[in-house]
């Protein structure tokens, strides 16, 4: 018995591919060629493109036309780049805006050629060309590209402040303003985040004037703006998102759980230290958290990053000032249980270590995971300066003889390490005690004699 199969006839479904957007449009929305755009989309441009997605679609679009502009139009519009970027992106995208520099090259340009080159990407044709495609298709100005892109991170990105000034216009138009400054993309980024990037202060300056909530975003803890301006050194933009920002709606977070205050101290930014110190009083950060005690994924508070700044003379001046500002922080152990006091001594900041004590005589007991105190984590470390400072000073002879978990004092170390320097230091402290006993019964004596019993010997 024969079995007839008969393929099905219809025409196929037309699927919507990335990449197919029409040369031609693409070609115009790049160049900012506006008059000739307004005619393609009026369908008065006669010629068919012959790339496209090989399907005669720029043809069928032209022709489209003759039966309905606003058919034609969304036909034309619809198509998208192979990173998603409708033509309202690339508009706003391409070119550069008005931070872009021609110092290097101005010896050879005419004033004429200088103004056309830096206006570039930011002129009329540009702006014409957005909003002929806005008219067209006023959905676009709210599509987001692959990447989570609106028009409006585009134009921010490039540094077209006057591009984004007109995009912003079309959004006050729909009633929609605040949703479009607000619109994150993939990586949690509004466009402010992006006008900080860059480093454009008129666009940062006018986006907060629409929105003096909008450095308050994101929410979820990603990088915020100041924390973007404080870590690229935006000195003047760092004061103009506190400036413009409504009372306690200014956020300060950064990624890992980090604020504003740790990429202060990371980068010894005292300018900016101290600014951030003096709006923490104020309690303007967002939800009132305090930047001093705030740790981040590791459990780390800004000052157990201050500890580790390290002068040989003097303490740091950054430690001093994020101490002051809150002492309690220096009771915040890390996740691995390191007090700041025990990452000073761990990089030998012997006069980080030396004000932690005078500031709070405390904290020279407290211990780490390993039940080791800031003494012990020196002699690990071999920091005979710290050891020196800490023996000399009577009034910490109530560590002298504190024991770890393993139940080693700091002499037990000392003498495991063969350090002639540390033991010696650490013997100069009347309070030291010879005779201690570890959880292994062993004394310093008993240790130092196994370090000097020959390798292979044995006893009857």
């Amino acid at each position: 018995m024969m079995m007839v199969v008969v393929a099905n006839q219809a025409a196929p479904v037309e699927k919507h591919h990335q990449g197919n957007m029409d040369p031609q449009l693409l070609a115009l929305a790049s160049s900012g060629t506006s008059e000739k755009l307004q005619a393609l989309l009026n369908g008065e441009d006669g010629q068919a493109s012959s790339h496209g997605s090989g399907n005669d679609g720029g043809l069928t679009t032209r022709r489209a036309s003759s039966y309905g502009d606003t058919e034609a139009n969304e036909s034309i519009l619809a198509g998208i780049t192979a990173e998603g970027d409708t033509a309202l992106h690339v508009v706003a995208a391409c070119g550069q805006g008005d931070d872009f520099s021609t110092r290097r090259w101005c010896w050879c340009l005419t004033r004429s050629k200088r103004h056309a080159l830096t206006t570039y990407g930011d002129g009329d044709n540009f702006l014409q060309s957005a909003c002929i495609i806005y008219e067209k298709a006023k959905h676009l100005l709210f599509v987001q590209n692959n990447k989570g892109d609106t028009p409006l991170h585009c134009a921010a990105r490039a540094g077209k402040s006057k591009m984004v000034a007109r995009l912003i216009e079309l959004a006050e138009g729909e009633d929609r303003m605040k949703e479009f400054l607000r619109k994150e993309n993939k990586h949690k980024e509004t466009a402010l985040n992006e006008a900080v990037r860059v480093g454009n202060k008129d666009i940062v300056d006018l986006l907060m004037m629409k929105d003096s909530e909008l450095a308050s975003f994101p929410e979820d803890g990603s990088a915020s703006p100041m924390y973007l301006a404080i870590v690229l050194k935006r000195d003047e933009i760092v004061k103009t998102l506190y400036d413009k920002s409504s009372r306690g709606m200014l956020s300060f977070s950064g990624p890992n759980g980090q604020n504003a205050l740790h990429a202060a101290v990371l980068r010894y930014r005292t300018r900016d230290l101290a600014k951030l110190l003096k709006w923490n009083e104020t309690h303007l950060c967002l939800q009132n958290k305090d930047l001093a005690t705030q740790r981040d994924e590791n459990g780390s508070t800004p000052l157990h990053f201050a500890a580790a700044i390290k002068f040989l003379f003097r303490p740091s001046r950054i430690c001093r000032q994020v101490l002051e500002a809150n002492a309690d922080a220096l009771y915040q152990p890390d996740h691995a249980g390191f007090f700041p006091i025990h990452v000073a001594a761990s990089v030998g900041a012997f006069r980080n270590v030396d004000m932690f004590i005078k500031k709070c005589p405390g904290s020279a007991g407290l211990r780490d995971a390993k039940g080791r105190t800031f003494l012990h984590v020196a002699v690990d470390k071999k920091s005979v300066s710290i050891i020196s400072g800490a023996c000399r000073n009577l009034s910490l002879s109530w560590i002298m003889n504190m024991v770890d978990n393993d139940g080693n004092t700091a002499l037990h170390l000392a003498v495991k390490a063969e350090s002639i320097h540390m033991f010696s230091r650490l013997l100069e402290n009347p309070q030291v005690n010879l005779n201690l006993p570890n959880n292994r019964w062993e004394t310093p004596l008993d240790t130092a004699q196994y370090k000097l019993m020959p390798k292979g010997a044995f006893f009857f």
